[in-house]
């Protein structure tokens, strides 16, 4: 069954979550009407990248999977009969937060929820404000079996491998990756490291990056959607708010590992790690 996926890749108002649950509500829209059945949002799309500063105030960004951006989501996706990997700062009642990925379904439910398993601990703050998840997560959808990972899990080979062991064709990363103060920017392996994700696990791949400007930092976009042998189906540059958009067959995946079998000859018995 083919399926249209979409990279919602936006920008973020300091300070702005309303602006910024409009922008990316409007962005949704644009992508449905283009005739997207998918679509991803970009690493705590809703907020400035606020892990990048260590500051009590920001665990007021927190919600509650209940909570009401959430709800006003489940909404949207009901209304316009798509799915959603939606990006949360969620808090839990016993007072635990994970950067969290919410799969909403087009009935406007939660379908999965998948909570960031590697959370760096140089270049940011998220080990302050966040728990590491417990799991990697795979969700059913009309379409087939969807892997949720978010940023720097795609650093890990085991993610993606994980997940592909776990049925996934698809798999979508919610990233914010930007050029730190000084020049460094992840941008030269930014590619290279999904290309290869894609391709030695042999299925496709959404990946969904911030841009903008916010502070000393500049999130460089180049969202892209990849097939099972790392070719790029559609790609962005740096632009801010725009829609990445590709059309993918994920039973091509399966054809992938039948005429390449990279995953059928596999040694597991011999692997330490």
């Amino acid at each position: 069954m083919k399926v249209k996926v979409a990279a919602i890749q936006m920008s973020a108002d300091i300070g702005g979550r309303e602006a910024n649950v409009e922008r990316a509500e409007r962005l949704l829209i644009q992508a449905a009407r283009q005739g997207a059945d998918l679509c991803v949002l970009p690493e705590l799309a809703l907020d400035e990248f606020f892990p990048l500063y260590k500051d009590t105030r920001y665990f007021a960004y927190a919600e509650e999977l209940d909570g009401p951006t959430v709800r006003r989501f489940r909404s949207l996706a009901g209304e316009l009969g798509i799915y959603l990997a939606l990006p949360l700062f969620e808090k839990n009642l016993i007072g635990t937060y994970y950067n969290s990925l919410v799969l909403l379904t087009p009935e406007g439910t939660i379908g999965a929820v998948y909570r960031k398993v590697h959370v760096p601990c140089t270049r940011s703050y998220e080990r302050y404000y966040f728990t590491p998840g417990p799991e990697f997560v795979v969700a059913d959808t009309r379409y087939g079996k969807v892997g949720l990972a978010i940023c720097y899990d795609r650093r890990y080979p085991e993610t993606c491998r994980e997940l592909m062991k776990k049925g996934a064709r698809l798999i979508l990363i919610s990233i914010s990756s930007s050029i730190m103060p000084g020049g460094f920017s992840e941008l030269p392996v930014f590619e290279t490291e999904l290309k290869t994700r894609a391709f030695e696990n042999q299925l496709f791949l959404a990946a969904c990056n911030r841009s903008g400007q916010e502070g000393e930092y500049t999130f460089f976009g180049h969202s892209m959607l990849l097939g099972p042998d790392g070719s790029v189906l559609a790609q962005a540059d740096e632009a801010e708010n725009v829609v990445v958009l590709a059309e993918m067959e994920l039973e091509d995946a399966d054809r992938a590992r039948i005429n390449g079998p990279l995953l059928r000859d596999r040694r597991p018995e011999l692997y330490t790690c």
